[in-house]
């Protein structure tokens, strides 16, 4: 039985069909000595793929060129699926940008073996050179790819027009409607685009016709379904309303750059987008999470040229919604109780959308866990519209130790060793202790701070020291300088962002018995001082403790003073300016504070310089301070200008004469330094035999214990 053509036609296709031939022939022979014939099947098999290469592939990965290829080895090849590997690497180079790239095939036979190279020549990136607007009436080309994404090439490569397929997909479907309807083209539809590629020079042009329809004015507006505002409130958030105005911001904006500004009543979607959002958040501050709101513009038929939109808010308030449950999870060291503190909601609470805001910054505000926090989940809880609130947090190591230590010539070894840990047993409670010592320094600082004491919402603080401090310059000796301080933090009512503190604190000095402090050593051998300060802070910072958003308003005044009679006592023999204008002996008095028991006077420079540190001193007068900045001055041989020292005195005994005060100062007289600085013991220097309160008319700064210039200052005579 001879088969027919159908059947031969079959059994091709289906030798075909099994990729292992790439010629199948069916011959018919005819024997001349029986006369039969015989059907002969020819075929020729493919070669047998041994390996393949990627060679050339740099700016896309060989990894993602061999997955577009995928290629079984140790099988035939067929050149049909070598086509389809080669455009589909060939769409993975345009994806990139690379729309010149070319890929070509080698192929090797040995032994029956296929070996295959893909030489890759990725080409140049194509560059845009241009934009065309086809269709566009009302609004101009310039403005069109001014709010696209995808920009040509600029001059000098300040732009390298580089094209991404999905910032390209992006303009089309967002940027460009948004334009358009933000001018009234509500309308507005893209009808083709298309990438015209010069190979030769790389280039390519983006062809993009737009059909924009009619512009739209604002006609009636209403608002159906409000119950909880008003419909004068609601109005308030209408963007096309009479009472529009320009802010600030946008008319600094328009100087600088030039922006368009539509015609009265015009239409425009993202205005009227933003108002339903900022609707939507009163809403949700008042609890109405659930609250829907549908706008709807319905199109007015006309045939006129001018068309007209009809406005409406559709509102479905529902019920608002109650706190049910707040939940933490995610804190395996921090007690949640420390946690909770910072939320401002509370469980049978109205949901209010602020609050919430303000409870994940505060949870992020302490630095305990890792940044960003996830958001918030907001759970309905039962039928009746309730919520469940859920933080989730992740903790982060907390803490640090630091230390260090140098040598210096002169200084010795020195060196710093501190610890701190702003939640100490994971309570929220801060501990830090810091430690510097060396040949001339060596202070001991002791912080403890509790955000919450004893589970309110009053924080306080507690700072203990102790610094020795030897001043080398001029030789004047050291001062140990022992102090605390309290503070309290109290919530203001009504106000989730601002605090009041009160704060006092105390600090006694003793000064050594070698140097130049070592005369009034004796004069002050109790120093005390206090310092009481008030602070109203307004802190909506967020991110801490590198803010990005909010910011810090602090209001401060503090008030220092002491025991004034223990400071300017010399000698046992206090003085006092009598109303006449002399010198009245007042022995075995003391001479305390007028009115209140803070101090009111000026201390002598040389004691202020020591209680306020060496930068006071500087302060104080421009002639120390030039003296203590170059201690080389006070070498014998180096000499001020001329007639200076005797202008200085004349000036100053004309002054002290009006007060009946003989004498010449010797706080202010380089001499009298350059002799103490050639002491070397502290006995050979004695207090003098009296004080004389006198007055200056100037007054260079404010000392750290005082109110203000002009106040007494006590000179020692000679």
């Amino acid at each position: 039985m001879l088969p027919s053509a159908h059947d031969i036609q079959t059994a091709i296709k289906a030798l075909y069909a099994t990729g292992q031939f790439d010629d199948v022939q069916i011959v018919c022979r005819v024997s001349p000595s029986d006369n039969k014939a015989t059907l002969v099947i020819q075929v020729k098999e493919r070669p047998i793929l041994s390996d393949y290469k990627v060679i050339g592939a740099d700016r896309v990965s060989p990894k993602d060129v061999k997955e577009k290829l995928a290629f079984a080895t140790g099988g035939p090849v067929d050149p049909g699926k070598i086509a389809k590997a080669i455009a589909s690497t060939d769409s993975l180079y345009e994806s990139k940008g690379y729309y010149l790239a070319t890929v070509k095939p080698e192929s090797t036979i040995t032994d029956g073996k296929l070996s295959i190279k893909f030489n890759v020549d990725e080409g140049k990136r194509l560059a845009i050179s241009g934009i065309r607007i086809n269709g566009n009436k009302g609004i101009s080309d310039g403005d069109i790819v001014s709010a696209m994404d995808t920009k040509p090439e600029g001059f000098l490569f300040t732009r390298n027009g580089e094209l991404d397929d999905d910032i390209y997909a992006q303009d089309l479907s967002e940027k460009i409607p948004q334009l358009y309807a933000s001018r009234g083209y509500i309308d507005f539809r893209i009808l083709k685009d298309t990438l015209i590629v010069d190979r030769a020079k790389g280039k390519g042009l983006l062809d993009i016709t737009v059909s924009e329809g009619p512009r739209y004015t604002v006609g009636n507006f209403e608002v159906i379904g409000n119950r909880r505002f008003s419909s004068d409130q609601i109005n308030a958030f209408y963007p096309f309303g009479k009472a529009q105005q320009t802010t600030v911001v946008q008319k600094a904006t328009g100087l600088i750059r030039r922006s368009y500004t539509n015609p009265p009543n015009t239409f425009d979607e993202a205005r009227w987008d933003d108002a339903q959002q900022k609707l939507m958040e009163a809403y949700n501050d008042e609890g109405y999470i659930y609250a829907n709101i549908r706008p709807v513009t319905e199109r007015v038929p006309s045939t006129d040229s001018v068309r007209t939109v009809n406005l409406r808010w559709e509102i479905d308030e529902r019920s608002p919604a109650i706190v049910n449950r707040i939940e933490i999870v995610g804190n395996d060291y921090t007690h949640e109780s420390c946690i909770r503190e910072q939320i401002v909601l509370a469980p049978g609470q109205v949901f209010n959308r602020n609050y919430l805001i303000r409870s994940y910054q505060n949870i992020g505000n302490l630095n305990f866990f890792e940044t960003p926090m996830a958001a918030p989940e907001t759970r309905p809880s039962g039928d009746q519209g309730d919520v469940d609130i859920v933080f989730n947090v992740k903790e982060k190591r907390t803490g640090n130790v630091n230390f260090g230590a140098s040598m210096g010539q002169g200084t010795g070894l020195g060196g710093f060793i501190g610890l701190d840990q702003p939640n100490l047993l994971g309570r929220c409670k801060r501990a830090q202790v810091q430690w510097q010592f060396g040949q001339y320094i060596n202070d001991f600082n002791l912080t403890y701070s509790d955000p919450n004491i004893r589970q309110s919402r009053i924080s306080g603080s507690l700072t203990a020291y102790h610094s020795r401090s030897r001043f080398q310059i001029a030789d004047l000796g050291g001062a140990i300088r022992t102090g605390g301080q309290v503070q309290l933090g109290f919530p203001v009512p009504q106000s989730i962002y601002t605090r009041l503190f009160v704060s006092y604190g105390g600090e006694k000095v003793r000064y050594e018995n070698t140097g130049l402090l070592s005369t009034v050593a004796t004069a002050c051998a109790n120093c005390f001082r206090s310092t009481l300060g008030f602070t109203a802070q307004h802190d909506t910072r967020t991110g801490l403790p590198f803010p990005a958003d909010g910011g810090l308003q602090s209001f401060n005044a503090q008030f220092n003073g002491g025991d004034r009679a223990s400071l300017l006592r010399a000698d046992r023999t206090p003085w006092r300016q009598s109303p006449r204008g002399r010198a009245d002996d007042v022995r075995g008095r003391t001479l305390g504070a007028r009115g209140s028991g803070f101090w009111r006077h000026r201390s002598v420079l040389l004691l202020a310089s020591v209680l306020g540190g060496r930068h006071a001193i500087r302060r104080a007068a421009p002639r120390l301070r030039r003296v203590l900045d170059h201690s080389e001055r006070l070498q014998p041989e180096r000499r001020s200008k001329p007639g200076e020292p005797v202008v200085l005195r004349k000036r100053l005994l004309r002054q002290y004469r009006r007060v009946g005060a003989p004498g010449q100062p010797v706080a202010l007289h380089k001499h009298v330094l350059r002799r103490r600085q050639r002491l070397e013991q502290a006995a050979r220097v004695r207090p003098d035999a009296s004080v004389q309160e006198l007055r200056l008319r100037s007054c260079h700064s404010e000392s750290p214990w005082t109110f203000g210039c002009g106040h007494r200052v006590w000179v020692r005579q000679d």
